[in-house]
């Protein structure tokens, strides 16, 4: 799978800059139970009600240049005893 990796801000205020925003080429599934379970490990996080909306408009790529990556070969954890995607994948159990 490939997908292209970004720098950006925040789509909601204060819009700040230093995010990474990555985007696949090919859409990824994932069940209503895998859903339920991300959205509920957001609950304990204070900017959740905010990042529920988009709230900004496409900004200009400002001499940002997107790169393709085309070796999917990553690996996320939950933070800080929060739940990780290995524990959204249990929903499905």
């Amino acid at each position: 799978a490939s997908y292209f990796r970004f720098q950006g801000s925040l789509t909601t205020p204060p819009c700040l800059e230093g995010l990474t925003w990555t985007v696949f080429t090919q859409p990824v599934s994932i069940s209503t139970k895998q859903l339920n379970a991300y959205k509920s490990s957001l609950l304990h996080l204070p900017q959740t009600a905010l990042a529920m909306f988009n709230n900004r408009p496409t900004q200009p790529l400002n001499g940002r240049v997107p790169e393709l990556v085309t070796d999917l070969t990553w690996s996320y954890a939950g933070e800080g005893g929060k739940p990780g995607p290995a524990d959204w994948a249990l929903a499905d159990a």
